[in-house]
């Protein structure tokens, strides 16, 4: 004997035509909602992108490049103006960044505020008593001030261990000397 079941059957089937017509709507639906909320979300970039300047990349004009040499001479004379106005202030005075021995090496580094040229030259001088060794390097700029070309000396020049006094002489268009600042060498 079988049993038989008065419920009736929860599973949908999906060779039923009204369930297919359902399920393919639903998707458009789905899609078309999607397009038309990247559509808008894109117009609204586009319609700020077009409210902004324009960025041309052609090359320059001859104007421009006329232009932007008269700035270049302008900022050159600026710079110039300021190296001469802070020489006659006497402001000049070399900052020793470091004067330390690194095993067999002694080492000075140094930088030159409120001076922007390149064209100086640097004296280091080490003294203790009468005892003096000296060394001229050029200078170098970076961003915004001159700078020393470090200076790397052999212990072995020093003919007597201890403490020795360090100065930094800056010729270029303006001169000064830093203080001086002691060492120990061994």
């Amino acid at each position: 004997m079988y049993k038989y079941s008065t419920k009736k059957s929860s599973k949908i089937k999906l060779s039923n035509p009204f369930v297919i017509t359902a399920v393919i709507l639903i998707v458009l639906f789905s899609i078309s909602v999607s397009y038309f909320m990247y559509k808008n979300s894109n117009s609204r970039i586009s319609n700020t992108a077009s409210d902004q300047e324009y960025i041309n990349l052609d090359p320059p004009s001859p104007e421009i490049i006329k232009e932007t040499e008269v700035n270049k001479s302008e900022i050159t004379q600026d710079s110039k103006t300021t190296v001469e106005s802070t020489a006659s202030a006497n402001n000049i005075k070399p900052v020793i960044i470091d004067s330390s021995q690194y095993g067999p090496i002694v080492e000075v580094r140094s930088f030159i505020p409120g001076v922007f040229e390149s064209n100086g030259t640097c004296t280091i001088d080490f003294t203790k008593n009468s005892i003096k060794v000296t060394k001229t390097v050029s200078t170098y700029l970076d961003a915004s001030t001159t700078h020393c070309q470090n200076i790397e000396i052999p212990s072995s020049e020093f003919s007597q261990p201890g403490l020795w006094q360090t100065t930094v002489t800056y010729k270029g268009s303006v001169s000064g000397i830093s203080e001086v600042k002691n060492m120990e060498i061994q």
